[in-house]
This record gives structure tokens, sequence and C-alpha cells, in this order.
């Protein structure tokens, strides 16, 4: 596990270890935060690290980021493979399907506990810090295989907008863009 990933989850681990009788949703709320941001960053370093971005395109990358309506966690994933070159199956390693269908679970009770609603499926506290541990195990795998292979693990520095100096991947990432007419198109069709 990254420093960065383990500081993230400080937090997480710090709720679960309390008495207080929602911990459990307290911390899968929280941790489900933490895989999605790890994710928006992974993808908008990557998108960064194209040869048409630089310190001055920083404030409109984040304009086209925030301005976009929608963002989910399935087109965070899809972005990063296909700028990595990547499927996340290689990126997760051996736990993927287990973790990956955790995670489409975990989805679907997300959507109804942040909007205050009852998920049907009588999840008890246990259930949930489960779930928390798996957004984490999935978290900490992408971070160390992220980390390895572009230098970033999606939770380190203060931001993700850095130049990895990494020419190979640059590369491939003006290809992807290109395909998609540019980077601010492949943020607004793909994240």
């Amino acid at each position: 596990m990254t420093v960065g990933c383990e500081r993230e989850f400080a937090t997480v681990n710090a709720l679960l270890a309390t008495k207080f009788d929602t911990r459990g949703v307290d911390a899968f709320c929280l941790a489900w935060i933490k895989y999605e941001r790890q994710l928006r960053k992974v993808a908008a370093f990557l998108v960064y690290q194209s040869s048409e971005l630089g310190r001055s395109e920083k404030p409109a990358l984040r304009e086209v980021i925030r301005s976009k309506k929608t963002i989910s966690h399935i087109s965070l994933r899809g972005s990063i493979s296909l700028l990595c070159g990547a499927k996340f199956s290689q990126l997760i390693g051996d736990d993927y399907a287990s973790l990956s269908h955790s995670l489409s679970s975990s989805y679907n009770a997300r959507q109804k506990i942040v909007h205050g609603q009852q998920t049907g499926l009588r999840l008890s506290r246990e259930n949930l810090e489960e779930k928390v541990h798996h957004i984490q195990r999935w978290c900490m795998l992408f971070s160390d295989s992220s980390y390895d292979r572009f230098g970033y693990d999606g939770f380190g520095g203060k931001t993700s907008l850095f130049k990895s100096n990494n020419a190979t991947l640059s590369k491939a990432i003006d290809e992807q863009l290109a395909i998609a007419n540019g980077w601010a198109e492949f943020v607004r069709t793909r994240f």
C-alpha cells in the first residue's frame, strides 16, 4: 500500500475503530468517496500527461472536469483504461473479479444510502464494514499498480496535475486524446 493510500484511509480506519452505532454506514460512505476521488485524480493526472497540456492549461482542465454534470466510477475506470492502455483486471490483479463484483454491489447500496433511502438489502454493520474493506483493498491494489506504472497513486501530493516526464506515457495518451478530438472533448465525453 502506498503511503498516500494509507494516509487517505486513516480516517476510515479510525471510524471503524470507534464504538459509534453508525460506524459501518459512515465508514462505507467515506470509503466510497475516497474510491471515486482516487479514480478522478488518476484520470485527471493521465489527461494532464498530454503534450497539449501545461501549467497554463490547468485552470481550463479543472473547469472542464468541474462543469461535467455527471461523472461515474465506471466512466472514470474506462477513461483510465483507455489512457494507460491496461484493463482494470491487469491493474488490480488476481482479486479483480471478486472486488469488482463487490464494488458493483456497493454502488447499488451507495445510490440508496447517500440519498437517505433504504437499500432493501438488509445490510448489517458487519456487511457494510466488509464492503469498506473491499473498497479499501481495491484502492490499495490500484494505488500500488498505478504508482508502479506511471508514478502516481491517486492519493499522494497536493494536486494530481503534475507532469511525470514519461515520454512513452505522454505519447500513448496523446494518441488516445487525438482519437477523441482533444483532451477537453475526452473529458466531456469519457469521464
